[in-house]
Order: C-alpha cells, then sequence, then structure tokens
C-alpha cells in the first residue's frame, strides 16, 4: 500500500548559466509535483528556466522572464507533474541565487 505526504518537495534558490537538479525523488519514491512557486529577487529582470530531465536528456518546460520582485506561480491539477526515480527536475536562471524556487506536492512512496 502507498502512502501519500503532502509536503514541500524542494525550496532553494537557482544557480545560474546550466541547468542543475532542483527536485530529484529518491528511490522508490514518486513526487506528484502541483505547485511552483518562482520569486525574482534581483533588481533586475531574470530569465528562468526549467526542465523535466529523463536521466539522460533534459527537456525544456519553462522559459519565461521574471520581472525584478515578480512571483509566478505554476499549478498542476489532477496527479499534477509525475517525478520518479527516472525523471527529475532541473532548473537555472541568469544571476545565481536571486530566484526563489519553491515545489509542493505530494510524496509517494
Amino acid at each position: 500500500m502507498s502512502t501519500f505526504t503532502h509536503k514541500t518537495l524542494a525550496l532553494l534558490q537557482l544557480a545560474s548559466a546550466s541547468a542543475v537538479d532542483i527536485c530529484d525523488p529518491g528511490a522508490g519514491e514518486t513526487y506528484l509535483v502541483h505547485n511552483i512557486t518562482l520569486h525574482n529577487t534581483n533588481t533586475t529582470t531574470e530569465s528562468v528556466n526549467l526542465l523535466k530531465n529523463n536521466g539522460t536528456t533534459g527537456f525544456k518546460i519553462l522559459n519565461t522572464s521574471l520581472a525584478s520582485n515578480e512571483t509566478l506561480i505554476i499549478s498542476w491539477s489532477n496527479d499534477g507533474l509525475i517525478l520518479d526515480g527516472s525523471n527529475k527536475l532541473q532548473g537555472y536562471t541568469t544571476t545565481a541565487s536571486k530566484v526563489t524556487c519553491d515545489i509542493s506536492g505530494t510524496m509517494v512512496v
């Protein structure tokens, strides 16, 4: 029987220039991502990129610009964005440590 736990799956500030792992379920875990909140704390516009990686290739799922002090909330309904042992979420932005990323959803074990 599976256990479903609602939780913060990741809370961090994005790195710059190249994709780094931001939400990577452990062995035997599946994450159902329901919301991603992005907030630009910089005084200039930041370009934000999110990718879903299948273990080999990162496929871009978001490429957007966030103005200074702007917040973007992305919501998925039903099961959400599914991340499991073979899929993880990666991201990057223009300037390191300027875009806060909060990922919430359900962990299934």
